[in-house]
């Protein structure tokens, strides 16, 4: 029962696209928190700045696929957690903050 209840037993993200999409938009949300306790954070003002701010670090280390698995690529993914991303977080950030 416990393996059935833990999402990540068996994980691989070509069986489950849309989880790994929201792992990784969650690995891009926590180093972008961590990236804005430096004491030279600004608070980004343009596209750029908030591309910077939300990158994903060590990508390599995200990059389960292999030639015989399926699943998309991880730029693919990185494509989709921008798009999310920029329609979430900056969409919000600027319509709070005019």
């Amino acid at each position: 029962m416990a393996a059935a209840a833990n999402a990540l037993h068996c994980f691989r993200p070509p069986d489950r696209p849309v989880f790994w999409r929201m792992l990784i938009a969650q690995a891009r949300l926590y180093q972008g928190l961590v990236r804005s306790r430096a004491t030279t954070f600004r608070v980004p003002v343009s596209s750029q700045q908030w591309a910077d701010l939300l990158r994903l670090e060590e990508q390599e280390g995200f990059r389960w696929r292999s030639p015989d698995d399926g699943g998309a690529p991880l730029e693919e993914t990185l494509a989709v957690t921008d798009r999310y991303l920029q329609a979430k977080v900056v969409t919000t950030w600027q319509r709070q903050h005019p």
